[in-house]
C-alpha cells in the first residue's frame, strides 16, 4: 500500500487469478527441477504472495471497493481511499482465513502434516482451476463453491506449505 497504493482494484477477477496461477506454476516449476531456478525468489516468497493476492480476492469480493471498471474509468477515485481503512480490510480478511484454518485444522485432524508439499501445490492448481472455471460459469454456485472459499482455501494451503518448509 505504501509503495502503490490500492492499484491492485484495478485487477479484473481473471487477471488476479491468472496472477495466483503463475504463481502456482512457478512453484511447481521449482519442485519439479529445484536446480534450474534462474531467479532468486525463492517458494517461500511465492507463496506470500499468493497469500497476498487471496486476500484482495477476498477484499475485492465485500462489493464495497471500487469495481476494476470504476478504477480504470476514473483512475483518481484511488486518491480517495483510506489506506488505514484498506489495512483494516486486509487484516480482517486474514483473520477470517485464519480463523477458517483453525476449524479445518481441527476438523481434519491437521492431516496436511503427512501430505508431501507438492501434492499441496496440486490441490492449490486445481482450486485455482476451479476459480477459472467459476469466473466462465453462467450458473449460481453453493456457497462451498464461491470465490471467496477457494480463496481462503488456497491462502490456508500456501500456510501448510509455509509450515512445513519450514519444519524440514
Amino acid at each position: 500500500m505504501l509503495d502503490y497504493g490500492p492499484a491492485w482494484l484495478a485487477f479484473r477477477w481473471l487477471s488476479l487469478v491468472d496472477q495466483i496461477y503463475i504463481k502456482l506454476c512457478r512453484i511447481r516449476a521449482l519442485e519439479e527441477a529445484p536446480d534450474e531456478r534462474m531467479v532468486a525468489d525463492a517458494p517461500r516468497d511465492e507463496y506470500l504472495g499468493i497469500i497476498n493476492y487471496c486476500l484482495v480476492g477476498l477484499m475485492k469480493d465485500e462489493g464495497t471497493l471500487p469495481t476494476a471498471e470504476a478504477v480504470v474509468r476514473e483512475p483518481s477515485v484511488l486518491e480517495s481511499l483510506d489506506c488505514g481503512d484498506i489495512l483494516g480490510r486486509y487484516d480482517a480478511a486474514a483473520s477470517r482465513a485464519l480463523g477458517l484454518l483453525a476449524k479445518k485444522d481441527h476438523d481434519y485432524g491437521a492431516a496436511w502434516r503427512g501430505m508431501a508439499v507438492s501434492s499441496i501445490t496440486d490441490q492449490m492448481i486445481v482450486k485455482i482451476l476451479r476459480v477459472k472455471h467459476i469466473l466462465d460459469s453462467p450458473r449460481r454456485l453453493a456457497a462451498a463453491d464461491s470465490l471467496p472459499a477457494q480463496f481462503m482455501d488456497i491462502l490456508n494451503y500456501c500456510l501448510f506449505s509455509l509450515i512445513l518448509i519450514e519444519e524440514h
